[in-house]
């Protein structure tokens, strides 16, 4: 997954990869969209686990229910660890167990 930057909102986006070794062809990238309030990113500051929902689109433009949750690696980090469930089909989800990083929305250059 890349870092998650902050689209808008209470939104953070990111892109993600999936490869589903030996069945590849349910593997998939796109990008993915996670709803955090305020409310839960000071929960994660605190060290807490936070639970999520989101949504995102493969490549393909397919549409992805997400859920999962993060867990900081200290109380204050930016990064840690997070489960990420994407919903291919009514029977089928990728499950993504990585690290995260929030990052800062980068501002253009003038």
């Amino acid at each position: 997954m890349t870092p998650f930057v902050r689209s808008g909102g209470q939104v953070y986006t990111a892109e993600y990869k999936a490869s589903v070794v030996p069945f590849f062809f349910f593997s998939e990238s796109g990008r993915l969209s996670i709803n955090f309030t305020d409310e839960q990113l000071a929960r994660l500051e605190r060290g807490e686990r936070v639970d999520f929902t989101g949504d995102g689109k493969n490549k393909k433009n397919k549409g992805r229910r997400i859920l999962g949750h993060a867990q900081a690696e200290a109380p204050g980090a930016r990064t840690g660890k997070i489960k990420v469930r994407v919903f291919v089909t009514k029977n089928t989800d990728l499950v993504l167990d990585t690290t995260y990083t929030f990052a800062e929305k980068q501002s253009r250059a003038e």
